[in-house]
Protein backbone atom coordinates (compact mmCIF):
# COMPACT_ATOMS: atom_id res chain seq x y z
CA UNK A 1 0.00 0.00 0.00
CA UNK A 2 2.80 2.42 0.95
CA UNK A 3 4.79 1.53 -2.20
CA UNK A 4 1.71 2.12 -4.41
CA UNK A 5 1.16 5.47 -2.75
CA UNK A 6 4.81 6.41 -3.28
CA UNK A 7 4.58 5.47 -6.96
CA UNK A 8 1.43 7.57 -7.36
CA UNK A 9 3.17 10.59 -5.82
CA UNK A 10 6.14 10.13 -8.15
CA UNK A 11 3.79 10.05 -11.15
CA UNK A 12 2.10 13.25 -9.93
CA UNK A 13 5.51 14.89 -9.58
CA UNK A 14 6.43 13.82 -13.13
CA UNK A 15 3.14 15.13 -14.54
CA UNK A 16 3.57 18.49 -12.82
CA UNK A 17 6.99 18.87 -14.41
CA UNK A 18 5.87 17.69 -17.88
CA UNK A 19 2.87 20.01 -18.03
CA UNK A 20 4.39 22.86 -16.00
CA UNK A 21 1.71 22.72 -13.28
CA UNK A 22 2.39 24.74 -10.15
CA UNK A 23 1.63 23.69 -6.57
CA UNK A 24 -0.91 26.50 -6.20
CA UNK A 25 -2.79 25.34 -9.28
CA UNK A 26 -3.08 21.83 -7.84
CA UNK A 27 -4.33 23.19 -4.49
CA UNK A 28 -6.86 25.48 -6.19
CA UNK A 29 -8.13 22.61 -8.32
CA UNK A 30 -8.56 20.28 -5.32
CA UNK A 31 -10.31 22.99 -3.30
CA UNK A 32 -12.66 23.65 -6.20
CA UNK A 33 -13.49 19.92 -6.46
CA UNK A 34 -14.20 19.81 -2.73
CA UNK A 35 -16.39 22.91 -3.05
CA UNK A 36 -18.36 21.28 -5.86
CA UNK A 37 -18.84 18.10 -3.79
CA UNK A 38 -20.08 20.15 -0.83
CA UNK A 39 -22.34 22.20 -3.07
CA UNK A 40 -23.83 19.06 -4.60
CA UNK A 41 -24.43 17.58 -1.16
CA UNK A 42 -26.14 20.77 0.04
CA UNK A 43 -28.24 20.93 -3.12
CA UNK A 44 -29.25 17.28 -2.68
CA UNK A 45 -30.28 17.94 0.96
CA UNK A 46 -32.35 20.92 -0.12
CA UNK A 47 -34.08 18.89 -2.82
CA UNK A 48 -34.85 16.08 -0.33
CA UNK A 49 -36.24 18.61 2.13
CA UNK A 50 -38.41 20.19 -0.57
CA UNK A 51 -39.73 16.77 -1.60
CA UNK A 52 -40.66 15.86 1.98
CA UNK A 53 -42.18 19.27 2.66
CA UNK A 54 -44.33 19.22 -0.48
CA UNK A 55 -45.38 15.60 0.09
CA UNK A 56 -46.59 16.36 3.63
CA UNK A 57 -48.40 19.53 2.53
CA UNK A 58 -50.06 17.70 -0.38
CA UNK A 59 -51.09 14.84 1.92
CA UNK A 60 -52.68 17.25 4.40
CA UNK A 61 -54.64 18.96 1.61
CA UNK A 62 -55.78 15.60 0.22
CA UNK A 63 -56.80 14.32 3.66
CA UNK A 64 -58.71 17.49 4.58
CA UNK A 65 -60.36 17.52 1.16
CA UNK A 66 -61.56 13.92 1.56
CA UNK A 67 -62.83 14.64 5.07
CA UNK A 68 -64.76 17.75 4.01
CA UNK A 69 -66.21 15.99 0.97
CA UNK A 70 -67.34 13.03 3.08
CA UNK A 71 -68.80 15.34 5.75
CA UNK A 72 -70.84 17.28 3.21
CA UNK A 73 -72.34 14.26 1.40
CA UNK A 74 -72.34 11.75 4.28
CA UNK A 75 -76.09 11.73 4.89
CA UNK A 76 -76.78 11.20 1.18
CA UNK A 77 -74.57 8.08 0.95
CA UNK A 78 -75.73 4.50 1.36
CA UNK A 79 -73.80 1.96 3.45
CA UNK A 80 -71.65 0.63 0.62
CA UNK A 81 -70.71 4.13 -0.55
CA UNK A 82 -69.69 5.12 3.00
CA UNK A 83 -67.44 2.06 3.25
CA UNK A 84 -65.88 2.60 -0.18
CA UNK A 85 -65.14 6.28 0.43
CA UNK A 86 -63.52 5.65 3.86
CA UNK A 87 -62.08 2.15 3.97
CA UNK A 88 -61.51 2.08 0.21
CA UNK A 89 -59.55 5.36 0.27
CA UNK A 90 -57.54 4.15 3.27
CA UNK A 91 -56.59 0.83 1.67
CA UNK A 92 -55.69 2.62 -1.58
CA UNK A 93 -53.41 5.04 0.30
CA UNK A 94 -51.86 2.09 2.16
CA UNK A 95 -51.13 0.12 -1.04
CA UNK A 96 -49.65 3.16 -2.81
CA UNK A 97 -47.53 3.87 0.29
CA UNK A 98 -46.05 0.36 0.29
CA UNK A 99 -45.45 0.51 -3.46
CA UNK A 100 -43.69 3.88 -3.27
CA UNK A 101 -41.15 2.57 -0.74
CA UNK A 102 -39.31 0.68 -3.49
CA UNK A 103 -39.26 3.63 -5.93
CA UNK A 104 -36.72 6.37 -5.25
CA UNK A 105 -38.75 9.00 -7.12
CA UNK A 106 -41.80 8.45 -4.90
CA UNK A 107 -40.21 7.19 -1.68
CA UNK A 108 -40.90 10.49 0.08
CA UNK A 109 -44.66 9.87 -0.34
CA UNK A 110 -44.63 6.65 1.71
CA UNK A 111 -44.92 8.17 5.18
CA UNK A 112 -47.69 10.75 4.47
CA UNK A 113 -49.79 8.16 2.65
CA UNK A 114 -49.27 5.68 5.48
CA UNK A 115 -50.57 8.28 7.96
CA UNK A 116 -53.61 8.95 5.76
CA UNK A 117 -54.37 5.23 5.63
CA UNK A 118 -54.06 5.04 9.43
CA UNK A 119 -56.75 7.73 9.73
CA UNK A 120 -59.18 6.43 7.08
CA UNK A 121 -59.01 2.66 7.54
CA UNK A 122 -60.19 2.63 11.21
CA UNK A 123 -63.04 4.96 10.24
CA UNK A 124 -64.07 2.60 7.44
CA UNK A 125 -63.93 -0.43 9.73
CA UNK A 126 -66.09 1.37 12.31
CA UNK A 127 -68.59 2.18 9.55
CA UNK A 128 -68.78 -1.53 8.62
CA UNK A 129 -69.44 -2.49 12.25
CA UNK A 130 -72.00 0.29 12.66
CA UNK A 131 -73.89 -0.64 9.47
CA UNK A 132 -73.74 -4.43 9.57
CA UNK A 133 -73.20 -5.28 13.27
CA UNK A 134 -75.59 -2.90 15.07
CA UNK A 135 -75.63 -5.09 18.20
CA UNK A 136 -72.03 -4.04 18.94
CA UNK A 137 -72.63 -0.27 18.60
CA UNK A 138 -73.17 0.36 22.31
CA UNK A 139 -70.17 -1.66 23.49
CA UNK A 140 -66.39 -1.37 23.53
CA UNK A 141 -66.06 -4.23 21.03
CA UNK A 142 -65.85 -2.03 17.88
CA UNK A 143 -62.81 -0.26 19.30
CA UNK A 144 -61.21 -3.58 20.31
CA UNK A 145 -61.78 -5.14 16.89
CA UNK A 146 -60.56 -2.13 14.90
CA UNK A 147 -57.53 -1.60 17.17
CA UNK A 148 -56.56 -5.28 16.87
CA UNK A 149 -56.82 -5.26 13.06
CA UNK A 150 -54.83 -2.03 12.71
CA UNK A 151 -52.21 -3.17 15.22
CA UNK A 152 -51.60 -6.41 13.32
CA UNK A 153 -51.55 -4.61 9.96
CA UNK A 154 -48.96 -2.02 10.99
CA UNK A 155 -46.89 -4.51 12.96
CA UNK A 156 -46.53 -6.62 9.79
CA UNK A 157 -45.83 -3.43 7.81
CA UNK A 158 -43.05 -2.47 10.21
CA UNK A 159 -41.49 -5.95 10.14
CA UNK A 160 -41.47 -5.87 6.32
CA UNK A 161 -40.40 -2.23 5.75
CA UNK A 162 -38.63 -1.07 8.96
CA UNK A 163 -40.33 2.33 8.57
CA UNK A 164 -40.27 4.56 11.67
CA UNK A 165 -43.82 5.70 10.93
CA UNK A 166 -45.04 2.07 10.81
CA UNK A 167 -43.52 1.43 14.24
CA UNK A 168 -45.08 4.65 15.54
CA UNK A 169 -48.54 3.60 14.29
CA UNK A 170 -48.05 0.10 15.70
CA UNK A 171 -47.45 1.59 19.16
CA UNK A 172 -50.47 3.90 18.86
CA UNK A 173 -52.86 1.08 17.97
CA UNK A 174 -51.26 -1.12 20.65
CA UNK A 175 -52.13 1.57 23.19
CA UNK A 176 -55.73 1.75 21.89
CA UNK A 177 -55.99 -2.05 22.01
CA UNK A 178 -54.60 -2.27 25.55
CA UNK A 179 -56.81 0.50 26.95
CA UNK A 180 -59.97 -0.82 25.25
CA UNK A 181 -59.37 -4.38 26.52
CA UNK A 182 -58.67 -2.99 30.00
CA UNK A 183 -61.94 -1.05 29.83
CA UNK A 184 -63.79 -4.22 28.81
CA UNK A 185 -62.27 -6.11 31.76
CA UNK A 186 -63.09 -3.22 34.15
CA UNK A 187 -59.48 -2.79 35.19
CA UNK A 188 -59.08 0.41 37.28
CA UNK A 189 -57.89 3.41 35.27
CA UNK A 190 -54.98 4.01 37.66
CA UNK A 191 -53.67 0.51 37.05
CA UNK A 192 -54.10 0.91 33.30
CA UNK A 193 -52.30 4.28 33.28
CA UNK A 194 -49.45 3.05 35.47
CA UNK A 195 -48.95 -0.13 33.41
CA UNK A 196 -49.17 1.77 30.13
CA UNK A 197 -46.73 4.44 31.32
CA UNK A 198 -44.11 1.99 32.56
CA UNK A 199 -44.46 -0.12 29.39
CA UNK A 200 -43.97 2.88 27.10
CA UNK A 201 -40.94 4.03 29.09
CA UNK A 202 -39.31 0.59 28.90
CA UNK A 203 -40.05 0.31 25.16
CA UNK A 204 -38.64 3.80 24.59
CA UNK A 205 -35.49 2.97 26.55
CA UNK A 206 -34.96 -0.16 24.43
CA UNK A 207 -35.34 1.92 21.23
CA UNK A 208 -33.26 4.87 22.44
CA UNK A 209 -29.92 3.53 21.15
CA UNK A 210 -31.30 2.23 17.85
CA UNK A 211 -32.36 3.79 14.56
CA UNK A 212 -35.78 4.50 16.09
CA UNK A 213 -34.66 7.23 18.51
CA UNK A 214 -37.28 9.67 17.20
CA UNK A 215 -40.06 7.27 18.20
CA UNK A 216 -38.57 6.89 21.69
CA UNK A 217 -39.08 10.64 22.29
CA UNK A 218 -42.85 10.21 21.94
CA UNK A 219 -42.72 7.13 24.17
CA UNK A 220 -40.84 8.97 26.90
CA UNK A 221 -43.23 11.92 26.71
CA UNK A 222 -46.58 10.10 26.74
CA UNK A 223 -45.32 7.24 28.90
CA UNK A 224 -44.12 9.57 31.65
CA UNK A 225 -47.33 11.63 31.49
CA UNK A 226 -49.44 8.47 31.81
CA UNK A 227 -47.28 7.31 34.73
CA UNK A 228 -47.47 10.64 36.57
CA UNK A 229 -51.22 11.11 36.04
CA UNK A 230 -52.04 7.58 37.19
CA UNK A 231 -49.70 7.81 40.19
CA UNK A 232 -51.03 11.18 41.30
CA UNK A 233 -54.65 10.06 40.94
CA UNK A 234 -53.90 7.02 43.11
CA UNK A 235 -51.82 8.85 45.75
CA UNK A 236 -53.55 12.23 46.09
CA UNK A 237 -55.48 12.87 49.30
CA UNK A 238 -53.93 9.82 50.96
CA UNK A 239 -51.22 9.39 53.60
CA UNK A 240 -48.88 8.33 50.77
CA UNK A 241 -49.21 11.61 48.87
CA UNK A 242 -45.54 12.49 49.28
CA UNK A 243 -44.60 9.28 47.47
CA UNK A 244 -45.45 11.18 44.29
CA UNK A 245 -42.75 13.71 45.19
CA UNK A 246 -40.25 10.85 45.54
CA UNK A 247 -41.40 9.44 42.21
CA UNK A 248 -40.78 12.71 40.34
CA UNK A 249 -37.31 13.06 41.91
CA UNK A 250 -36.52 9.45 41.05
CA UNK A 251 -37.64 10.00 37.44
CA UNK A 252 -35.38 13.06 37.19
CA UNK A 253 -32.52 10.86 38.40
CA UNK A 254 -33.41 8.24 35.76
CA UNK A 255 -33.70 10.85 32.99
CA UNK A 256 -30.22 12.20 33.70
CA UNK A 257 -28.82 8.68 33.90
CA UNK A 258 -30.25 7.66 30.50
CA UNK A 259 -29.68 11.17 29.05
CA UNK A 260 -33.29 11.79 28.04
CA UNK A 261 -34.22 15.48 27.82
CA UNK A 262 -37.86 14.61 27.14
CA UNK A 263 -38.18 12.56 30.32
CA UNK A 264 -36.28 15.23 32.25
CA UNK A 265 -38.71 17.89 31.02
CA UNK A 266 -41.87 15.97 31.98
CA UNK A 267 -40.39 14.92 35.33
CA UNK A 268 -39.28 18.46 36.20
CA UNK A 269 -42.68 19.87 35.21
CA UNK A 270 -44.41 17.23 37.35
CA UNK A 271 -42.20 18.08 40.32
CA UNK A 272 -42.87 21.81 39.95
CA UNK A 273 -46.60 21.18 39.57
CA UNK A 274 -46.72 18.92 42.65
CA UNK A 275 -44.87 21.44 44.79
CA UNK A 276 -47.38 24.09 43.71
CA UNK A 277 -50.30 21.76 44.40
CA UNK A 278 -48.94 20.71 47.82
CA UNK A 279 -48.28 24.31 48.79
CA UNK A 280 -51.81 25.33 47.80
CA UNK A 281 -53.35 22.40 49.71
CA UNK A 282 -51.50 22.68 53.01
CA UNK A 283 -49.46 25.89 53.16
CA UNK A 284 -51.61 28.54 51.47
CA UNK A 285 -50.92 31.35 53.96
CA UNK A 286 -47.65 30.08 55.42
CA UNK A 287 -44.51 32.14 54.79
CA UNK A 288 -42.28 29.46 56.26
CA UNK A 289 -43.08 26.89 53.52
CA UNK A 290 -41.54 28.85 50.60
CA UNK A 291 -38.48 29.52 52.77
CA UNK A 292 -38.19 25.79 53.53
CA UNK A 293 -38.34 25.01 49.80
CA UNK A 294 -35.61 27.56 49.10
CA UNK A 295 -33.42 26.10 51.88
CA UNK A 296 -33.93 22.56 50.51
CA UNK A 297 -32.99 23.81 47.05
CA UNK A 298 -29.84 25.48 48.39
CA UNK A 299 -28.88 22.28 50.21
CA UNK A 300 -29.18 20.25 47.01
CA UNK A 301 -27.23 22.96 45.17
CA UNK A 302 -24.48 22.79 47.79
CA UNK A 303 -24.39 18.99 47.57
CA UNK A 304 -24.03 19.19 43.78
CA UNK A 305 -21.12 21.61 44.18
CA UNK A 306 -19.47 19.28 46.71
CA UNK A 307 -19.90 16.32 44.32
CA UNK A 308 -18.31 18.38 41.53
CA UNK A 309 -15.28 19.13 43.74
CA UNK A 310 -14.87 15.45 44.63
CA UNK A 311 -15.10 14.54 40.93
CA UNK A 312 -12.46 17.16 40.06
CA UNK A 313 -10.06 15.91 42.75
CA UNK A 314 -10.65 12.30 41.75
CA UNK A 315 -9.83 12.83 38.08
CA UNK A 316 -6.86 15.02 38.98
CA UNK A 317 -5.51 12.21 41.15
CA UNK A 318 -6.01 9.68 38.33
CA UNK A 319 -4.22 11.99 35.89
CA UNK A 320 -1.22 12.34 38.24
CA UNK A 321 -1.05 8.57 38.75
CA UNK A 322 -1.13 7.95 34.98
CA UNK A 323 1.66 10.49 34.44
CA UNK A 324 3.78 8.81 37.12
CA UNK A 325 3.18 5.42 35.49
CA UNK A 326 4.27 6.76 32.10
Amino acid sequence: MIKDKQKALEKIKTLTKDYNISHNEIIDYLNNEQFLDNSNAKLNNKINFAQKFLSYISSIFIFVGICLYVFIIWNDLNSIAKIVITLGSGITAYIISLTSINHNNYKHMAVPLLLISAALEPLGLLVIIHEFLPNLNNSIWPVIIVSAIMFIQYLITFLKSNLNSALFLTLIFAVFLFTSISNFLYIPSNTVGFTLGVSLLLISYSMDKTAYTNISLFGYFFGSIALFLASFDALSNTIFELVFLCLTIFMIFISINIKSKTLLFTSACSLIWFLGYYSDQYFTDSLSWPIILIIIGLIFFAISGFVFKIKKKYFKKIKIQSQMTD
